[in-house]
């Protein structure tokens, strides 16, 4: 049955006559199934992002001197974290440090592993231990460096994100920064 610009059709003719409708409609079920992602794997994949933002680094030179710079480095990892942890994390400079260091030692940083272990939960606070190691990578064929710490994480939900709201590690590259 041919249908002009102006012709109605039952519901029924609809999913008779198109069954990509109903195709479309079961495929973006299975989306959202599969999209479903547990708590924990969602604050896993938030730690990993985190410490990845924080310290790898390409090897390429920073001005460090250019307050732009600085801020541009700062606001990588601001969706990550509540803006207490944030303003903590601007005060004490971290995200400059895997920068200069990168570039006094020649080397790009990158994360090697991290694992999280569920220390608590209590007032809507999940506590982490982690392991975690970062690996400088030389350039030539000077072998990398594998600088292993340990720290601890404070997550909150905020709305429907998952934030980092305490990260400590003991900055474990401050040992390869010489000023």
């Amino acid at each position: 049955m041919e249908c002009g610009f102006l012709c109605k059709k039952t519901t029924q003719e609809v999913f008779v006559l198109n069954p990509s409708w109903l195709v479309s409609i079961l495929l973006g079920l299975m989306l959202i199934g599969c999209t479903n992602t547990s708590p924990d794997e969602q604050i896993t994949q938030l730690a990993l992002t985190v410490k990845k933002t924080q310290y790898e680094t390409d090897g390429t030179q920073q001005d460090l001197q250019n307050i732009e710079a600085i801020t541009k480095i700062n606001e990588k990892i601001k969706p990550y974290l509540t803006d207490k942890a944030y303003e903590l994390y601007v005060r004490n400079r971290e995200g400059t440090l895997p920068v200069q260091v990168s570039s006094q030692q020649n080397a790009r940083i990158a994360v090697k592993s991290l694992s999280l272990e569920k220390q608590s939960e209590a007032n809507g606070v999940l506590t982490y231990h982690y392991t975690m190691e970062l690996e400088l990578v030389y350039a030539g064929d000077t072998p990398s460096k594998v600088i292993k710490a340990d720290g601890q994480m404070d997550v909150v939900k905020e709305g429907d994100t998952y934030k980092v709201s305490r990260d400590w590690d003991g900055f474990p590259l401050i040992q390869e920064y010489h000023p």
